[in-house]
């Protein structure tokens, strides 16, 4: 009977809570979302110049391991920063508050991918993870390893030695 109660409950919850609404919670007034828009292309855009550093650098180092993981990432961060400051130019240009919400949760989106862009820049390492310098290798020969050259042949042979010769041709033709 505790079961029957329990199931029974649990869909009139659901019910009774209603969808939710994007909305909810965030209450900005026009110039607040359009500042916040505006510090969050901004974020971008310094992200997009860190990563263009990070290739200029790789670059005068002639790295070009890092210069093309960076570039990797560099082409998907400059696609961010074009759609970010497409949809703050569609926010200043005054939109229902709808609408203008959703375009303020897509920048803060594509904010979020450029810090996980920024990382990624951050982990290129490039060369510098392959190589090490020069190397050094001790050889020590054991004394129960025979010394005299073990390439040379033994006069010695096991076989007889073949006999490459090529006999006549044996054709009726002769």
């Amino acid at each position: 009977m505790r079961w029957l109660f329990t199931a029974l409950m649990i869909p009139a919850v659901a019910v009774a809570q209603g969808p939710s609404d994007f909305r909810d919670g965030v209450e900005l007034s026009p110039e607040q979302q359009l500042a916040q828009a505006a510090a969050s292309v901004e974020n971008i855009r310094q992200t997009l110049k860190f990563g263009l550093e990070r290739q200029k650098e790789a670059a005068a180092k002639g790295d070009i391991i890092k210069v093309n993981c960076v570039n990797a990432v560099l082409t998907d961060l400059r696609a961010q920063t074009f759609l970010a400051q497409s949809y703050l130019a569609a926010l200043q240009g005054g939109l229902e508050p709808d609408v203008a919400q959703l375009e303020v949760m897509k920048i803060n989106a594509a904010e979020m991918m450029a810090g996980q862009y920024r990382g990624q820049i951050e982990s290129c390492v490039g060369e510098a993870s392959s190589y090490t310098g020069l190397t050094m290798v001790d050889v020590q020969v054991s004394d129960d390893i025979r010394q005299d050259d073990a390439s040379v042949e033994n006069e010695n042979s096991v076989f007889p030695p073949v006999d490459a010769t090529r006999p006549e041709a044996l054709t009726g033709s002769q």
